[in-house]
């Protein structure tokens, strides 16, 4: 029998590998599949534009190389407006920016594994 959540597909948008490596470790030995880890915005959009199927939950950081999050954010959903994003930023002045863009959830870094997994386990249901 197939697990449930291993037809959740995720994407991870962070610039520090340390933290992506974290984020897929711990989601996927949850069950979860990290099909995607993107380094900054640009490549995000690269990686959402060829995925099919979509991603079912990204995870974008906010401060990142050549684009940041924020833009990354709009222009996935400018071609997916039903796009599930999760936040990740220290930058808590961003808050209200993120979820005016359209984000369904914010988590302010740093955060407790537990709460992304509760974050991505909220969102998708």
């Amino acid at each position: 029998m197939v697990n449930e959540l291993t037809r959740i597909r995720i994407m991870i948008v962070e610039d520090m590998r340390n933290l992506q490596s974290l984020y897929s470790s711990f989601l996927e030995g949850h069950g979860y599949s990290v099909a995607w880890s993107a380094y900054d915005g640009l490549e995000a959009i690269q990686m959402y534009d060829a995925a099919d199927p979509k991603p079912d939950v990204i995870i974008m950081d906010y401060r990142m190389p050549k684009m940041d999050g924020l833009s990354a954010t709009k222009e996935i959903l400018k071609k997916n407006g039903n796009q599930k994003i999760i936040f990740a930023s220290a930058d808590i002045n961003i808050i209200e920016d993120a979820y005016q863009t359209g984000i369904k959830k914010f988590l302010s870094k740093p955060f407790r594994l537990s709460d992304l997994l509760h974050a991505v386990s909220e969102i998708h249901d």
